[in-house]
């Protein structure tokens, strides 16, 4: 009989609060001999980097999500618990004393598996368990887990995305994952369930990285949930019952509300005014409309005039979360764009360059490091809008064309829809379905096409996509027909908001400080942008964000696959990567490790779920090419860039013109 030895790599194990210095000089002292030989240019890199992460650290006094929670928070032990305010004291998490290291030398791109030594047996666990379980929980239902918080300092990487370079030389911090261990079940303070066995148990972790060179630090931290009680939730069925019935009388609780929706309804609203030449709504008009969470208004000249005027059919355009139809459809407002997308079929880049920063360290200031460079630009390009950093005045209004980018809008009336995102999807298309039947039903002339198209971005386009069912409902057996075009949306839902919201525990914190620390460079879009975004990184994701996750889309379908989606549908979908004006090694960097999005995706939805689950007929297209694509490949465009690149709006102007005559 032969036993197969376990080749499974196992982890160092190294006791104490993890801190960016300890790091750097557990690896300096131990991981470069251990990366193996020829990787000592990649040694150098991982070095430099863990030594601008390290100086960062001292700057800030500890940095969320890299350091234990002792550094960076006044008054905390070595095992320091962090609890969850959404979860109304119903979740702890308390990182360990220890942390793990590991050399990587990965060659594919198959589940690597890792063990993790933690040296404690089921008996010291449970007593552990035990040592930081809140006093109040003890008559409760608790369970356990134990989640593993990873990062990797590369030297080198593979090659994320199908067109990038095989390998190249980096220095950034990248994820591996979050595996999630069940350990037990406690009920009155008594272990009823335990996965753990009675001997001394090592876990294994199975970890999802590319292939490259990096030192992998590991963190455990243990996860308390309490169950409610019967009380309990009885209390929250009636609490989300008043909620509810204050939403549908147009109250919704201001947690559930966007706190930036009405000064971007009043700045906007001049803005459109000047480019339509008409006088700009009354203050009262637009309180009106922020209380109520929704407003459609003009976004042509022909939408401006008198109901006589429109006799074709009409186009509502609704933009997606944390935005609004001015930012989320800029490249089809500004004439700009079409520069853009010259410098973007050029290969160069669309940043907005190297930008200057300067800290308060003590008394005096000095120029930021490249980690701090590279953490500040990466909270700005996690709130999705590149186009924010810009400080170039609007263009003056044109006395022919709004919309020079898609000129078909100017020829009839087009409406903008602006919504508060933060509310439920169906709350959105409710207050969609009522400004449809005041601005585009009831002020149709008599023997005007009755027929609507809705384009939307994002989240807009779930909005369209359940607005089209509500919409025919209400106005099919009047004669009125809708169609949609949707670009970018997560019709088959997105994990981002999941991802975001437990990457890098306590990174909240960091982006927070970036937020102040950005306050005189980036513009006011861009900082009430990265406040939510800096509410997501701290698990308190709005309702109608919940809506666009794969478990909230099923929900809005009531037991019918999500892939099912309603006639007169056009889809535009893309997998971002090299080619889209940012270079490789940026684009690795930023789109893997920075932001932690789906692979397959455009940077924030992925490409099959924008497409609805269907293939992209691009090469039908290319076959018969008087015919227009109902799902189109957009690759390799950015999540916000699809009306900047040329060929993309282009194909999105047939798309919406067979829609219109559909």
């Amino acid at each position: 009989m032969t036993t197969v030895p376990d080749t499974t790599p196992r982890a160092l194990r190294i006791d104490g609060p993890l801190s960016a210095r300890a790091v750097l000089d557990h690896f300096n002292e131990k991981g470069r001999g251990l990366l193996g030989p020829g990787q000592e240019d990649a040694a150098v890199r991982i070095a430099q980097l863990l030594a601008h992460e390290a100086d960062l650290s001292a700057a800030w006094g500890g940095l969320p999500g890299t350091d234990h929670p002792r550094h960076w928070q006044q008054a905390t032990g070595d095992e320091a618990p962090m609890s969850d305010a959404r979860s109304e004291h119903r979740r702890l998490d308390v990182h360990l004393a220890q942390w793990w290291a590991l050399p990587l030398a990965v060659r594919d791109r198959q589940p690597h598996r890792v063990t993790l030594p933690m040296g404690i047996t089921r008996d010291a666990l449970v007593a552990l368990v035990r040592r930081h379980m809140p006093g109040a929980w003890w008559n409760s239902t608790v369970s356990v887990t134990l989640d593993v918080e990873t990062r990797v300092y590369w030297g080198a990487r593979g090659a994320v995305h199908p067109h990038a370079a095989a390998r190249h030389a980096c220095a950034h911090r990248g994820d591996a994952g979050s595996p999630s261990l069940k350990l037990m079940t406690l009920h009155a303070g008594r272990a009823v369930e335990m996965a753990m066995p009675e001997r001394l148990a090592d876990p294994d972790v199975v970890l999802r990285v590319h292939p490259g060179v990096g030192w992998l630090v590991a963190v455990p931290v243990l996860r308390f949930e309490r169950e409610l009680t019967r009380s309990e939730r009885l209390q929250r069925k009636i609490v989300r019952w008043w909620h509810d019935a204050l939403g549908r009388i147009g109250r919704p609780s201001q947690r559930d509300r966007d706190p930036t929706f009405e000064a971007r309804l009043k700045a906007d609203e001049a803005w459109w005014a000047d480019q339509l030449g008409v006088p700009a709504a009354p203050a009262r008009d637009i309180e009106r409309d922020a209380g109520i969470g929704a407003s459609l208004r003009p976004a042509s000249r022909i939408a401006t005039q008198g109901a006589s005027q429109r006799t074709q059919a009409q186009v509502i355009v609704i933009h997606g979360g944390l935005s609004s139809a001015r930012s989320g459809f800029e490249a089809a407002l500004n004439t700009k764009a079409r520069a853009v997308a010259k410098a973007i079929e050029a290969g160069q880049p669309v940043s907005p360059g190297p930008i200057e920063i300067k800290m308060a360290l003590g008394r005096a200031e000095a120029p930021a490091s490249p980690i701090q460079r590279e953490l500040s630009l990466a909270a700005t390009a996690a709130a999705f809008d590149t186009a924010a950093l810009s400080s170039a005045p609007p263009p003056a209004p044109s006395p022919a064309h709004v919309w020079p980018g898609l000129p078909t809008l100017d020829e009839r009336a087009t409406w903008r829809f602006e919504h508060d995102t933060f509310l439920r999807i169906a709350r959105n298309v409710a207050h969609l379905v009522a400004a449809v039947r005041r601005q585009c039903i009831a002020g149709s002339p008599p023997g005007a096409r009755k027929h609507v198209v809705l384009i939307a971005h994002s989240r807009g386009g779930n909005v369209a996509r359940f607005g089209l069912v509500a919409l025919r409902k209400a106005f099919g057996k009047q004669g009125w027909t809708f169609a949609a075009v949707t670009l970018g949306s997560p019709h088959l839902g997105t994990h981002v908001f999941e991802r975001v919201g437990h990457r890098w525990h306590g990174l909240a914190a960091a982006v927070g400080g970036l937020r102040h620390l950005g306050a005189p460079w980036m513009s006011r879009d861009t900082l009430a942008e990265l406040v939510n975004l800096e509410r997501g990184l701290a698990y308190d994701v709005p309702p109608g964000f919940h809506d666009v996750e794969p478990a909230g889309v099923d929900r809005m379908m009531r037991g019918r696959p999500a892939t099912e989606l309603p006639d007169h549908m056009w889809l535009v979908g893309s997998h971002w990567g090299p080619g889209s004006g940012v270079d490789e090694r940026t684009w690795d960097w930023l789109f893997e490790d920075v932001m932690g999005a789906e692979e397959e995706g455009d940077g924030l939805v992925r490409r099959l779920s924008a497409l609805g689950g269907r293939p992209a007929e691009n090469d039908v297209l290319r076959a018969t090419p008087a015919r227009c694509p109902a799902q189109f490949d957009a690759s390799p465009v950015f999540h916000t860039h699809y009306l900047v690149h040329e060929e993309t709006r282009a194909q999105v102007a047939r798309m919406l013109a067979s829609a219109l005559t559909a």
